[in-house]
């Protein structure tokens, strides 16, 4: 990921922004910190949890889908409803047609 777009965390203890990535302990690992990554102060020692630039990139990519998804039923209910009107269109022709003859 670019570092233009990558978030920028700061650490809630000290305010500096020298932070890294933290690893993720045995007891992390139950479900507690859901979409959320570990990261370490590199000035205090201080150990804190923040929602992830890749988590913010999976979220926009399913936000995405969903708007794929519901764009393309959009345009299918339009063109169901113009199929239904052009037999409906067609069966008013038919019935006035017998009707004159």
């Amino acid at each position: 990921m670019s570092r233009q777009f990558a978030v920028r965390h700061q650490c809630p203890s000290c305010g500096s922004t020298s932070i890294r990535r933290s690893s993720r302990r045995e007891s992390d690992r139950y479900g507690l910190h859901v979409m959320r990554s570990p990261y370490r102060c590199r000035d205090c020692g201080n150990r804190f949890w923040a929602v992830s630039s890749r988590t913010w990139a999976v979220l926009a990519g399913v936000v995405l889908l969903l708007a794929a998804a519901l764009a393309s039923n959009s345009i299918l209910q339009m063109v169901d409803a113009l199929g239904a009107a052009s037999d409906n269109a067609e069966r008013i022709d038919t019935a006035t047609s017998l009707k004159s003859e």
